[in-house]
């Protein structure tokens, strides 16, 4: 893994791997989104040394927190633990994560659950706390960084804050309404905020 090893050469050295000197004359490291080299549990990947073995702990504690977010995301809705556990196993043996846990599209894969655990959290409590950790999460999560699988995880959690509205809005009373354009101006908030984080590697894209 040549990009990894330049990446975790840099960040020991105490630079950030803006510019890769090692290919050709020269390439733009920072705007190549597809490397995840700014994802804060693949920076402490690279700072503790980027061995075989570290990489492969990695993977697993990956596989296994995607797991316990789809756990936790169905026994905070009242699922049984049966169905908990069956989700979360289901997920993480499924092809989509156990074909891609070693490669760069795997970590954005693992953060979905948590995309998913983070809004349902913050537009359920509705509060400063849960809406600025909801941000906090997301924005951590977009820095994974293959933009395709983040544009589908910023898509399907958009989904989810509709879902959330339409079953307030269900109500005929004025305060079913009015939750539901708080619960959209809260989920615009959460989503302005990551993007925001995520400014740092997204503005040179444009």
């Amino acid at each position: 893994e040549p990009a990894g090893e330049f990446f975790s050469r840099a960040y020991r050295q105490g630079r950030l791997p803006l510019w890769d000197t090692t290919i050709a004359g020269g390439v733009n490291s920072h705007a190549n989104v597809t490397q995840g080299q700014y994802f804060p549990p693949y920076v402490l990947l690279l700072l503790a040394g980027n061995s075989p073995l570290l990489r492969d702990i990695y993977y697993l504690l990956m596989l296994l927190a995607s797991g316990f977010a789809c756990f936790l995301l169905l026994r905070r809705n009242g699922f049984h633990l049966i169905s908990a556990v069956f989700m979360g196993s289901a997920w993480m043996l499924g092809g989509t994560m156990a074909q891609n846990v070693n490669a760069f599209l795997g970590q954005t894969y693992a953060t979905l659950p948590w995309l998913v655990l983070a809004v349902d959290l913050a537009l359920d409590k509705l509060t400063w706390r849960a809406l600025g950790t909801a941000a906090l999460l997301v924005g951590l999560c977009t820095y994974s960084t293959f933009l395709p699988i983040v544009i589908s995880g910023y898509v399907l959690i958009g989904i989810q804050a509709l879902v959330y509205a339409g079953s307030a809005v269900r109500s005929p009373s004025t305060r079913g309404r009015l939750a539901s354009v708080g619960t959209l101006l809260a989920f615009g908030g959460v989503v302005s905020l990551a993007i925001g984080m995520a400014a740092f590697f997204l503005l040179p894209l444009t």
